[in-house]
């Protein structure tokens, strides 16, 4: 079967990046999947970002929050329109587990509409009161804190 020309290069985000992760940010932060992030802060941040980059551009992001005791949290996964389906969340979440696991992690969140991704990574869906952290950090800022429909789901290292 012939290699399909679509070889996306992960890697750490750089600074430069942060424009394009804004961009590729913008509709599913209008559709409030996923919280806004200026560029600003995500420079301020950069380290905690992973890319997909293919034909010299940015077609995927995540981050990855270290909320300390070992609890890492998968946010800010958003992947080009024209790219889904093609397995750039699933590598960029596999990187961020990898990432999570090598700074001493024991357990991985993401608060997520979808599950069935995560599911095929090994998390199971747990109850979001598991996270208080998450919810001091950041559902206060959301504005769908009130009725929040994400499903939370939970990865364990054995």
């Amino acid at each position: 079967m012939p290699q399909s020309p679509f070889a996306p290069v992960y890697r750490a985000a750089v600074k430069s990046d942060s424009a394009a992760m804004v961009e590729l940010m913008k509709p599913a932060v209008d559709s409030r999947l996923v919280l806004p992030r200026t560029q600003v802060e995500i420079e301020e941040h950069i380290e905690r970002f992973l890319v997909a980059e293919a034909g010299g551009r940015v077609i995927g992001c995540v981050a990855l929050r270290d909320f300390s005791e070992g609890l890492f949290e998968v946010r800010s996964l958003v992947v080009d329109k024209s790219c889904e389906g093609r397995g750039v969340g699933s590598e960029l979440v596999k990187l961020a587990m990898s990432r999570a696991r090598e700074c001493q992690g024991l357990r991985l969140f993401s608060l997520t509409y979808r599950p069935r991704l995560f599911a095929r990574l090994g998390f199971a869906q747990v109850d979001k009161g598991l996270f208080p952290q998450k919810v001091w950090a950041d559902c206060s800022k959301c504005a769908k804190r009130e009725q929040c429909d994400e499903i939370a789901m939970l990865y364990r290292w054995p």
